[in-house]
Formats: structure tokens, sequence, C-alpha cells
């Protein structure tokens, strides 16, 4: 199967399990299966699709925008790892998706972090469907107007 999303880091959960980001194609045994595209701040898009052996498959999901500007305090809680690994806050079902480890990393050209209420968060990682880290990540509340704070560390 072909799968094109938009925005382009939605993540893509077949089955229940976060298998990609962004458009790739999927390799999946013929048969029924659910498709699940879903980005932090949009509408998730599951869809049932039957595979079917040797005939191709394209998908196109474009997630609608959701919900209101959320007020603060904010901490953060930052992420190293394998850039295109899930992570979940609070629970490791599709619901409980949040962003990919990319997008929380700080590297060095992009400040990037995973912008949280100030307290303790069940952080569990994915890749290809395997769990390769489960933790407490700890948010403290940023200073009015800090943006370049760092309160935990992932690695």
């Amino acid at each position: 199967m072909k799968i094109h999303v938009a925005p382009k880091q939605a993540y893509v959960f077949v089955d229940g399990e976060a298998d990609c980001d962004g458009s790739q194609a999927i390799a999946l045994e013929p048969g029924r299966h659910t498709v699940e595209v879903r980005n932090y701040g949009y509408v998730p898009r599951p869809r049932t699709w039957k595979i079917t052996s040797g005939k191709k498959t394209e998908l196109s999901v474009t997630l609608q925008a959701s919900g209101d500007k959320v007020a603060g305090p904010f901490g953060d809680i930052e992420l190293k790892g394998h850039p295109r690994a899930a992570v979940f806050l609070n629970g490791s079902t599709p619901p409980y998706f949040v962003g990919h480890v990319d997008e929380f990393d700080n590297n060095w050209i992009w400040h990037q972090w995973l912008l949280v209420k100030p307290g303790s968060y069940q952080v569990t990682v994915t890749q290809n469907g395997q769990t390769v880290w489960v933790g407490t990540g700890k948010s403290e509340r940023r200073p009015a107007g800090d943006c370049g704070s760092e309160s935990q560390r992932r690695d």
C-alpha cells in the first residue's frame, strides 16, 4: 500500500501499531487492515482497507486541524533517539500519540521540545511496532516568556 498524508509529519498506524511517519509505501499482508493517520492537533482518520495480493493500493489522507489554543503554564520534555520513532504520553495506543522523536529532539539548528503542562508523564517510544523505551518524563513550569529552558532530557 502506498499512503500519502498531509500534514507531512502525520504518523500512520496499521492495526493499532505505529508504523511510519509521512507518505511512504507500507508492506501489508493480504486481508483487512485498519489504517489510521494521526497528528497532534488534528482529527484522526481511521479507515479499514482490504488488501488484495498483487493489486496496487493507494490511499491519500488529509487531516483536518482541531482544537483551540491551549493556555499555559507550560513545561517541556526533550527526547533523543531514532528521529522517526513514535512518542506516546500516558498510554501506548493511537489516542496517546503526540508525535515522533524528531519533533522533540532540540537539535542544534531547531529548538524543539514536547510542550506539556508541568508534571510527570509516562513516556513510551516505539519503532517498527516495538517498544524501545518507557520511562517518566518530568516537566517543570517555564518562566513566563521562556522558550529556551530544558527540563528533562531522554537519551
